[in-house]
């Protein structure tokens, strides 16, 4: 693992159990939250294709068409493989694009992973400051969580790449569940 992937990791370790213990006091237990976050990114730096192929993983159009995605399929793999529980194994699946009604763990994993604060991109500089204030008031974790997903698809129209779907299906459900919400 690079220095900077080194630098990262602790970032989201950091930032996951801060937010698991501002938005789930005493659900989640800090040392799955811990392995999830340190084992995100655990292929990042390796190659993608050779590891589908070694895990038995087809990818699919979409993901070859979003290989940033990629990571996280064969990041869960290998936590799979390391002994994980499924409960980790699907947040870092996740991690990259989130997933409709993501559990606890998944969510802070995703959210964590922008936020930390090693990341100096203008969003997540601006998306952490605005977790900070918000940190540990009712549906925070959603509201964050929907801001980060409207965050990376304009990135990603900016650069004119392709937008897995999951991604698009995760923000939808998120609008939709806070739609939902405020109609109470």
């Amino acid at each position: 693992m690079t220095p900077e992937r080194a630098s990262h990791t602790e970032g989201v370790i950091s930032a996951a159990l801060s937010i698991a213990s501002d938005c789930f006091p005493g659900v989640l237990d800090p040392t799955v939250v811990r392995t999830a976050a340190s084992l995100h990114d655990a292929t990042k730096e390796l190659d993608q294709i050779s590891l589908c192929a070694e895990y038995g993983i087809t990818p699919d159009r979409n993901m070859l068409a979003c290989p940033s995605v990629l990571h996280a399929v064969t990041g869960a793999e290998y936590a799979r493989r390391q002994g994980c529980t499924e409960e980790i194994c699907s947040a870092i699946r996740s991690h990259t694009t989130g997933a409709p009604d993501m559990t606890p763990l998944a969510q802070v994993l995703f959210v964590a992973d922008y936020i930390e604060p090693g990341r100096k991109h203008q969003s997540c500089v601006l998306l952490r400051e605005e977790y900070m204030s918000m940190r540990g008031t009712p549906g925070c974790i959603d509201t964050i969580t929907l801001r980060i997903l409207d965050a990376t698809l304009r990135h990603l129209l900016d650069r004119g790449v392709p937008i897995h779907p999951d991604t698009l299906t995760t923000r939808n459900f998120y609008l939709l569940k806070g739609t939902s919400n405020n109609d109470r």
